[in-house]
């Protein structure tokens, strides 16, 4: 198996929401360079079309190429079931993607009452609605929640007593169904775990896939640690919209200073 390849590997979100998939890959990976773009000045991705999703991926995966990044994860679920079909016919390059923990959720027999929350384009996506169709078991319940709004608590940092309020709001119909298990499809929304779980007064089981793809990228460039070289990676951060806003958001969400660049100055 291949060490640790210093050659970066990309992560892109719509936003901020992506840094949730990041710490996962840090975690796993803690030798592995990153290049984390955050397209804040477009999100939310969840209500654009799809060939405005399309035209964002394309700018962003044309600048992460020329950074000689050797794979490139989208952790974005609405980019995900948009575009990534596409993408890996025009590009010479391993994507990875992220898509809702459908399977998992549909496959624990004990919890048959599963809801999916998402954006608008991940909710109303062919991509999800196969998903579904393929795991689905004879018990199975589904159901699913539109979170308008959700994306922006996160992107703006906004104090938890209004981010509470404002979840639970967009749960109600969902408290009184009970569901047994919730599906984060949305990369933004384990930001907003404590949040939700909060909302419920029963330990409802919430799944979302950063640990999954963080292994799937592992296994697919087949990267092991090096024993001798103990020396840490390196996250270099660009974004679209405001530095000052993203560098807070950082040291917010993962603990952690950065310095983040502006995207188009080295487009």
């Amino acid at each position: 198996m291949n060490m640790t390849n210093k050659q970066p590997i990309g992560v892109f979100d719509s936003g901020i929401g992506g840094l949730s998939v990041l710490r996962e890959l840090t975690d796993l990976l803690p030798q592995q360079d990153f290049i984390y773009v955050s397209d804040s000045q477009y999100a939310p991705y969840g209500l654009k079309t799809t060939e405005q999703v399309w035209q964002r991926c394309c700018v962003i995966v044309d600048f992460l190429l020329k950074q000689k990044v050797q794979a490139i994860v989208i952790a974005c679920n609405t980019a995900t079931v948009a575009v990534i079909d596409r993408l890996r016919l025009t590009y010479d390059i391993p994507f990875v993607g992220i898509e809702p923990a459908v399977k998992p959720a549909l496959n624990d027999l004990a919890r048959p009452h599963v809801a999916v929350l998402a954006t608008h384009n991940t909710i109303n996506s062919n991509r999800l609605n196969k998903l579904v169709a393929s795991y689905s078991q004879q018990h199975s319940q589904v159901s699913y929640l539109v979170c308008n709004g959700w994306v922006e608590l996160v992107e703006q940092g906004v104090d938890k007593s209004v981010s509470s309020r404002i979840v639970k709001s967009t749960l109600q119909s969902l408290i009184v169904d009970k569901p047994d298990t919730l599906v984060l499809a949305c990369t933004h929304y384990p930001f907003l775990q404590n949040e939700i779980a909060a909302c419920f007064d029963y330990p409802v089981h919430i799944i979302e896939p950063g640990k999954a793809v963080a292994k799937r990228v592992q296994d697919l460039l087949k990267i092991t640690a090096d024993p001798v070289n103990q020396t840490e990676g390196e996250v270099t951060y660009f974004t679209s919209g405001s530095v000052e806003l993203t560098q807070r958001n950082i040291a917010r969400l993962l603990g952690k200073d950065s310095q983040v660049h502006t995207l188009n100055q080295f487009g």
